[in-house]
């Protein structure tokens, strides 16, 4: 079966389970992944997520060290960092970033423009590809404009994060970790990968009580290594 290589860990913080786990049937929350048309060419996203609980999006992998199987349904549950304890929080130019591409806001789409879009989310992430943060690139002119650096533009979303954006930890039916992806909770009305079926009304309560302003704690500097 095909596997789909995905992105490495980021923090030791957990947001309580009782807070995201429930579904509006008191069971785990589920994802089923899939490779589309505008999946990119480096062996990361865009993927189209089919969620119990968070409708159907388009979603891009912060964790290359794990993997999926496309097509097969994992529990998954939602903190603003991977389950690793060797991470960090996400960043707050990938949240941005992540957010602006759910609203449509990031212009046309093509397979080449998703590949760079997963290497940038990978470089804010402190996972390889920070060679590709320069002029050239249009997100990284997005990020300026937005956050003046590209150091504040890496810091940890934490209690700025705005955007409602977070991360899915993924596990499979035995309880063995996959890939984390990036969710925003609730889904906008529409992004690229297509139209977003409104949240269940437990999951847009989650979101109420997502406690952002303690993933502040960095727990590891990112890496700095760059990777062509």
């Amino acid at each position: 079966m095909e596997r789909i290589k995905l992105m490495k860990n980021k923090c030791l913080l957990f947001i309580p389970l009782s807070l995201f786990c429930a579904s509006t049937s008191f069971g785990a929350m589920t994802v089923t992944l899939t490779t589309n048309p505008l999946t990119g060419s480096n062996g990361g996203g865009e993927f189209t997520a089919v969620t119990s609980d968070n409708g159907t999006f388009a979603t891009y992998c912060i964790d290359p060290s794990h993997y999926f199987t496309p097509g097969v349904q994992y529990n998954y549950v939602i903190s603003q960092s991977t389950t690793d304890p060797m991470a960090n929080n996400i960043s707050i130019g990938t949240a941005y970033l992540y957010s602006q591409f759910l609203a449509g806001s990031l212009g046309t789409w093509s397979t080449s423009k998703s590949t760079l879009l997963q290497k940038t989310f990978w470089a804010l992430e402190g996972e390889g590809y920070a060679s590709i943060l320069n002029s050239g690139n249009m997100f990284y002119n997005a990020l300026i404009s937005k956050f003046a650096t590209i150091g504040a533009a890496e810091a940890d979303a934490g209690a700025n994060n705005s955007y409602g954006v977070a991360v899915m930890n993924l596990t499979d039916r035995w309880g063995n970790r996959a890939q984390s992806q990036l969710v925003q909770i609730p889904p906008p009305s529409g992004n690229s990968g297509g139209s977003v079926p409104e949240p269940s009304t437990i999951a847009a309560a989650a979101l109420l009580l997502l406690p952002l302003g303690v993933s502040a704690i960095r727990i590891l500097r990112r890496k700095q290594s760059a990777q062509n």
